[in-house]
C-alpha cells in the first residue's frame, strides 16, 4: 500500500501541470499528497529521518528560516517568501523518497516508476501540443504556452529517468521506448524553453562521453556535424532552429540583452541592488537567475546560508558513483537543474513541483549510499564475529 502510494503521489504531481486542473484549482489536493505520503513515512519509520545522511537537509534550513521571519518581523519587506517555501517542500519531497526508498526501493520499484513517468510525461506533453501548440508558428516570438520553463524542465526529468531505467525485453517496447523519449524532446523544443534545451544538451553530451565505447562518440560527433552543416546552408532549417527555437523568434543584431529576453539588463539592476544593500538585501523580488536572485533578496547574511545548502548538496552528488544508475541519473538531474536555475529564478527548489523529481532521485541516492553502509557495517560485524 506505501508503494502504492508513493507512486500515485508521484503521478498525481504530474497531473497537477494540466492545464485545465491549474485552472480549476484541483492541483492543489493532488499536490496535498506529499503531506500524507510524507505522514506515512514518518509513521512507517520515523528513526530514518534523523539518519547521518539525510539530517543536513533541514538543519542547514533551520538558520535561514529563523533568518527570514527575523527580517519579516524587523523590516517592512517581506523575506518569508515562495522561495522559502519551495525549500521546505523540496526537504518534505526529499525526505519522504528517501525514507521510502530505504525501506522499499529495489530495481522492479525503478522499473514501475520509470514507465509511470514517460506514461505520464507523455500524456502531458500531448495535451499541451494538442492545446498549445499544433499549428503554432515556430519563428515568432509570442510564446503560446506561459509555463514553458516548468513543463519543459518537468518533462526532461521525466525523460531522464525513463531513458535509464526502463528496459523493456521485447525489442518493440525497445521501440516505443525510444519513441516516446524523441516525443518528449520534439515538444522541449518546440516549447523554445531554451534554459531546458541547454540541461538536455548537457545530458546528452554527458552520456555520450560517458559510454565506453569510442565508435559511439564518433558517431555522434559526425552527426552534429551534418545537422550543423544542413542548417547553416538550408535557410529554413536556419531560421526554424536558429532564429526560432535557440534566439525565442529574437533579432540576435539587436544585442545579446535582446536574445536573452533582457535577462542582461535584469541582472545588471539586480547586481546594482545588491550593491545598495549588500548584507541583508530588499526582500522579495523577482530576477530570471537564481544565484543573483538570493543575493538581491536575502543580502550576503541570507544567500550565503542558501548557497551553503546548495553547495553542500553538490558535495553529496559529486560524491556519488555514477557507475550506478540511481546515482547517475540524480547526477544528471542535479546538474541539468543548476543549468536551468542560471537562467531562472527558482530552481533548484521550484516553482511548484518543475524540481520534485530532482529531489526524489537526491533522496534515493541518499538511502542507497546509507544501505550500502549499513550492509557493510554488517558484514564487517560478522567477519570479528568469526575472528
Amino acid at each position: 500500500m506505501l508503494r502504492l502510494l508513493f507512486l500515485l503521489t508521484v503521478f498525481g504531481s504530474l497531473v497537477t501541470q494540466i492545464p485545465g486542473f491549474i485552472e480549476r484549482g484541483w492541483d492543489m489536493p493532488l499536490k496535498m499528497l506529499w503531506i500524507v505520503t510524507f505522514a506515512c513515512m514518518l509513521y512507517r519509520d520515523t528513526l530514518s529521518v534523523v539518519d547521518r545522511r539525510i539530517r543536513f537537509l533541514y538543519l542547514l534550513l533551520v538558520p535561514f528560516v529563523f533568518y527570514c521571519a527575523f527580517m519579516d518581523a524587523s523590516t517592512i519587506h517581506k523575506y518569508f517568501n515562495v522561495d522559502v517555501t519551495n525549500m521546505l517542500i523540496s526537504v518534505m519531497v526529499c525526505l519522504t523518497s528517501y525514507v521510502f526508498f530505504k525501506n522499499y526501493g529495489d530495481e522492479r520499484l525503478m522499473g514501475q516508476l520509470s514507465r509511470l513517468l514517460l506514461a505520464g510525461a507523455l500524456m502531458l506533453g500531448a495535451i499541451v501540443y494538442m492545446i498549445f501548440f499544433r499549428g503554432q508558428d515556430l519563428v515568432g516570438r509570442t510564446y503560446a504556452f506561459e509555463a514553458k520553463n516548468s513543463m519543459g524542465q518537468i518533462l526532461l526529468c521525466c525523460a531522464i529517468v525513463g531513458g535509464i531505467f526502463y528496459r523493456p525485453n521485447s525489442a518493440s517496447m525497445r521501440w516505443a521506448k525510444y519513441a516516446a523519449i524523441l516525443a518528449l524532446v520534439y515538444i522541449i523544443m518546440i516549447m523554445r524553453s531554451r534554459a531546458t534545451i541547454l540541461g538536455l544538451f548537457y545530458v546528452i553530451a554527458y552520456l555520450v562521453f560517458r559510454a565506453p565505447y569510442r565508435r559511439l562518440r564518433y558517431i555522434v560527433a559526425a552527426l552534429c556535424a551534418a545537422v550543423g552543416v544542413y542548417v547553416l546552408m538550408s535557410s529554413a532549417a536556419y531560421e526554424v532552429l536558429v532564429d526560432g527555437i535557440l534566439l525565442g523568434g529574437r533579432d540576435i543584431d539587436y544585442g545579446l540583452d535582446e536574445a536573452s529576453s533582457g535577462r542582461v539588463t535584469n541582472v545588471r539592476e539586480g547586481l546594482d541592488i545588491i550593491a545598495e544593500n549588500l548584507w541583508v538585501g530588499v526582500g522579495d523580488r523577482y530576477l530570471d537567475c537564481m544565484p543573483v536572485a538570493m543575493m538581491m533578496q536575502f543580502g550576503l547574511v541570507g544567500a550565503s546560508m542558501v548557497f551553503l545548502y546548495i553547495g553542500v548538496v553538490w558535495r553529496c552528488v559529486e560524491r556519488l558513483d555514477t557507475k550506478q544508475d540511481i546515482h547517475l541519473c540524480t547526477y544528471l538531474l542535479f546538474y541539468s537543474m543548476m543549468l536551468n536555475s542560471l537562467f531562472e529564478a527558482k530552481p533548484p527548489f521550484g516553482p511548484g513541483i518543475k524540481c520534485f523529481l530532482m529531489w526524489l532521485m537526491i533522496g534515493f541516492s541518499l538511502a542507497l549510499t546509507e544501505r550500502e553502509a549499513l550492509d557493510e557495517e554488517i558484514v564487517n560485524d560478522e567477519s570479528l564475529s568469526d575472528i
